[in-house]
């Protein structure tokens, strides 16, 4: 049993600051929920169910300004690019033929909730130097800078306890947060000649 609840919307907005220069508003908005449950043994009999559902959430812009200098000769693109996401994954694992051993939990069956967050920041810059009719020389930077988080989670049935399994009770995963930051640098060089008008 699949589902998909999702909508999104975005917005444009163009302006000509003159007649060689332009700016770009690109701005998007997206959300959708999905629930799936599945058998991974591909099997007659069940060995690992799964019900699971997946909450997620992101918001993006980009701003460009766009124009030409030194009559036609040299055409830019300059701009900046925000990114921000949210994605909650919970689920119920159950695998009745994998032991655990314990009288109150003879089987492999947890809940899992987990949660990742990604915020992007980058800034860019495309210069085109039109040497000739149909011969240009492209440069190009992109500055990325990210930020992600995972939030673990395994839990017992009841939603509270740690599931001892996935979680080591004196360095317990359960509300650990991994964290990466990071960040580099793109560049472009080429040369763009065309054949056919």
């Amino acid at each position: 049993n699949n589902t998909l609840d999702g909508w999104g919307t975005s917005l444009t907005l163009d302006w000509t600051i003159s007649d060689t220069m332009s700016l770009k508003s690109i701005s998007a908005f997206r959300q959708y929920t999905s629930g799936f449950g599945d058998d991974n043994s591909d099997s007659p009999v069940p060995l690992v169910l799964e019900q699971a559902e997946i909450k997620n959430r992101q918001l993006s812009e980009e701003l460009r300004l766009t124009g030409t200098a030194l009559g036609s000769f040299l055409g830019y693109t300059v701009g900046g690019i925000y990114f921000d996401q949210n994605t909650e994954y919970r689920s119920r694992e159950d695998d009745p033929f994998v032991p655990y051993g314990t009288p109150e939990q003879p089987t492999f069956d947890f809940l899992g909730d987990v949660t990742a967050r990604v915020k992007t920041h980058a800034v860019f810059a495309n210069l085109a130097w039109h040497l000739m009719d149909r011969l240009t020389f492209n440069t190009g930077v992109r500055y990325t800078r990210e930020h992600k988080e995972f939030e673990f989670g395994d839990y017992n049935i009841d939603g509270i306890t740690p599931y001892l399994p996935l979680s080591d009770p004196a360095n317990p995963l359960n509300g650990y947060v991994g964290v990466f930051d990071g960040s580099h640098m793109d560049y472009r060089l080429d040369l763009d000649y065309q054949w056919t008008p």
